[in-house]
């Protein structure tokens, strides 16, 4: 029996729509995404309008990052509402984005990036913030549990395949 296993990945890195959309057309036989609980009704209706499916793999809680020069970054953490961010300027990711859901409404988004290093030099750098959960940051950074609508946040992380599609057994392995 030959243990090798043969095979083959291409990794293309995009926003949570554009990952549906390549899953819908067939382009991608998978899609890995992480979205906003609090998005996950306006993501799974789309998700349903194209014929496709979410799996969830795991939750991330959400958390708050101040910049160093954010007043936020001088204390010790403890909880944040989304209330209390209005006013307040953000750094966020574009895969975090999910255009039409509540979450993001009344917050100033002013740098919208794709790339987690220019992320966290706003951090180093600014008195941004950013909503995220611990994928993105060192373990020692300053963090402020997020609370959405009085309840503790969380990211979903999973993936998105083509409703009915089997999933093979390279793609299985990859996500366990």
């Amino acid at each position: 029996v030959n243990d090798q296993k043969n095979y083959h990945f291409q990794i293309y890195e995009a926003d949570v729509r554009t990952i549906m959309e390549r899953v819908a057309r067939r382009v991608d036989d998978i899609g890995f995404v992480y979205v906003p609980e609090e998005q996950k009704r306006i993501f799974c209706e789309e998700l349903e309008g194209n014929k496709l499916a979410f799996i969830e793999l795991r939750r991330e809680p959400m958390q708050l990052y101040p910049g160093k020069k954010n007043a936020l970054a001088k204390q010790d953490g403890g909880t944040v509402t989304l209330e209390e961010l209005k006013g307040q300027r953000l750094v966020q990711n574009y895969h975090e984005i999910l255009e039409g859901a509540p979450i993001w409404d009344g917050l100033e988004i002013s740098v919208l990036t794709n790339s987690d290093y220019i992320t966290n030099r706003m951090l180093e750098e600014t008195d941004l913030l950013n909503i995220s959960g611990g994928y993105l940051h060192p373990k020692e950074a300053c963090r402020y549990e997020m609370c959405v609508d009085g309840t503790a946040g969380s990211f979903l992380f999973g993936c998105i395949v083509y409703k009915g599609t089997e999933l093979g057994r390279g793609i299985k392995e990859l996500m366990s």
